[in-house]
């Protein structure tokens, strides 16, 4: 059971470190290119 309880809080930590090296990474591509295939309208 306390591997369980490592593992939660080992991925508790990656999400607060991550983020900020992650939204650098793979956030602004969608936002300043956005793709005509993902378009729900046509």
């Amino acid at each position: 059971m306390r591997l369980l309880y490592l593992l939660g809080v080992v991925l508790v930590a990656l999400m607060a470190a991550v983020p900020s090296q992650a939204s650098l990474g793979y956030r602004p591509r969608p936002n300043y290119r956005p793709r005509p295939i993902y378009r729900p309208g046509k």
